[in-house]
Formats: structure tokens, C-alpha cells, sequence
């Protein structure tokens, strides 16, 4: 049997799987309802997913509270100066810092994001920080190649 990946979302995913019951933000979040992924968000992230919410004046603030309440996250404290300093060398834009440096302080096994500018298309993030770092779609893909296609 294969181990039970460790999942950090970004606040981009959430946001993602909020507006489209269909992409593959989504079907993250039903996998790890599921119990077939171990999904990581941080105290920073439900701030940051609330405050965009709420910044989009969009209904969607009650869903994501009532998904918190699912405990289908393993809510993180944010990360301590020492991984933020570390983050800082790392990935050019200070909103992304907290992101990378509870990712690295947890040592999950993937971080999901849709910033392609800051962490995909920036190889280095990844090298640097030791993290695979990946789309939602490029995860559910891996994640279906892994499990033989089936899903």
C-alpha cells in the first residue's frame, strides 16, 4: 500500500476549489476527504483565504468555515522566524515567504499551488527549498499514475 501523502495548499488552491466544484483544486480536497491524502494549510493561509473572500464579496466565506469545521486540514501554527528567514532567501516575493517556510518547517511531501510565477516557473524554489512543488493538476495527474489510473 502505498504511504499517505503529505499536502501543503496554498491559499490559491483553496480559493480555486471554492469557485469550481470541478478543477482538480477540488478533487484535492475530495481525495483527502477521503482519507487518500493528508492535506496541510497554516494558520496564515485560513487568514489569507478569508481575507480574499471576503474581498471578492462572494457567499463562499460560510462554505470554506464549514470545511474548516470538516478537520479535513491539518491546521499548522505559522511558521517560526527561523524557517521565515530561511523562506526569505528563497522565494522573491514576501507574501509567498510564510507559504515556503511552513511547507519546509513541516516537511510535506508536496506543495500545491497555482502561483507558477513565484513557485513553478521559478525551478529554484523548488530545488533550493527541497519541496516538489506542483499545480493542482500536475498533482492529481501524479497521483493518478502513481495509483495505477485509478480514481
Amino acid at each position: 500500500m502505498l504511504d499517505t501523502p503529505r499536502v501543503f495548499l496554498d491559499t490559491s488552491v483553496l480559493i480555486a476549489a471554492l469557485f469550481s466544484s470541478k478543477g482538480a483544486s477540488a478533487e484535492i480536497l475530495k481525495l483527502a476527504r477521503s482519507g487518500e491524502l493528508e492535506i496541510f494549510i497554516s494558520q496564515h493561509v485560513i487568514e489569507e483565504t478569508r481575507k480574499t473572500l471576503h474581498l471578492k464579496g462572494t457567499q463562499l466565506l460560510p462554505v470554506f468555515e464549514g470545511i474548516l469545521k470538516t478537520k479535513i486540514f491539518n491546521v499548522l501554527p505559522n511558521p517560526s522566524k527561523k524557517e521565515i528567514d530561511l523562506s526569505k532567501l528563497i522565494v522573491k516575493d514576501e507574501k509567498d515567504v510564510p507559504i515556503l517556510a511552513i511547507a519546509m518547517q513541516e516537511k510535506v511531501d508536496y506543495l500545491v499551488t497555482l502561483d507558477r510565477k513565484d513557485f513553478i516557473d521559478d525551478t529554484t524554489v523548488a530545488k533550493k527549498s527541497r519541496l516538489k512543488i506542483l499545480t493542482p493538476g500536475a498533482f492529481v495527474k501524479r497521483r493518478n499514475m502513481k495509483m495505477g489510473n485509478r480514481t
